[in-house]
């Protein structure tokens, strides 16, 4: 009995001590928890785990790519010199000096890759200066007189000409290069030409006049790019002329010329 009282009274005074304890504890105490955690071992399986990787890479300058295929309309100017390479004409009697010519033309042309091709018309003026040297003997006061009689006729032509031509270029910066070979058809307009013949005005007649030539150009050109669409070119041709027949005008058998032009893309 005595065991069991003494057992009472020791819980009572822990009770008390423990509730004593827990007033006397002040605001600003911090309590540290402690967890503890119990380890698991399960069976081994398959963990996936992600990384996020970073790649620093170089990025290049947008480039502008240009059409495969275009079309573009153009105009230029072409001086011509006639007789540059002093070819003789069948008309054996007659010389002719070298002169200036000039055509203007204008054209369409349709670009696929590198590949050019091109329908064009203008005006071409001819120039054609025709000399005549007549030589005799006179008899003047018992003297024997050598005379040479010069005459030379300053002969105008115009045509309307058509042209078809096929070419390549090559080039991918502002400077472009290009090479055309163009056939050639020139329909009579108009003239006015004499026969310079004894300096009298003796008018060439229709039958005399070439009405409708043909020839072919070849001209290698240089373009520089003014624009995203315009385009400055220069273009050295050569031109020959396929009906070669005694008929007027007589000095633009075979020509040389440098065309200047501007071209503008549709």
């Amino acid at each position: 009995m005595r065991l069991i009282i003494f057992l009472l009274l020791l819980t009572v005074c822990n009770i008390v001590t423990l509730a004593s304890d827990q007033t006397a504890i002040k605001a600003d105490t911090i309590e540290t928890v402690i967890y503890e955690y119990d380890t698991i071992y399960v069976s081994p399986d398959t963990i996936r785990i992600t990384d996020t990787i970073i790649n620093y890479q170089s990025v290049q300058p947008l480039q502008v790519k240009t059409k495969s295929e275009h079309w573009s309309i153009g105009a230029d100017f072409l001086p011509l010199f006639s007789n540059f390479f002093g070819e003789k004409n069948v008309i054996d009697s007659l010389s002719f000096k070298k002169v200036v010519n000039y055509s203007f033309n204008v054209n369409i042309q349709y670009s696929y890759k590198r590949f050019i091709v091109g329908f064009g018309g203008g005006i071409t003026k001819l120039h054609d200066q025709v000399m005549y040297q007549k030589t005799y003997d006179a008899l003047i006061n018992s003297d024997s007189l050598h005379i040479v009689n010069n005459c030379t006729s300053d002969n105008y032509f115009r045509y309307a000409n058509f042209y078809l031509s096929i070419g390549r270029k090559w080039g991918k910066k502002k400077i472009h290069y290009a090479f055309h070979t163009s056939f050639i058809s020139d329909i009579l307009i108009d003239y006015k030409a004499v026969l310079p013949l004894n300096q009298v005005d003796n008018k060439i007649f229709d039958t005399s006049v070439r009405k409708i030539g043909w020839g072919v150009m070849i001209s290698p050109s240089i373009m520089y790019s003014l624009g995203r669409k315009l385009d400055f070119y220069i273009s050295p041709c050569y031109r020959y002329t396929l009906n070669k027949r005694n008929l007027y005008p007589l000095s633009n058998l075979q020509e040389v010329g440098i065309g200047l032009g501007l071209s503008m893309k549709l």
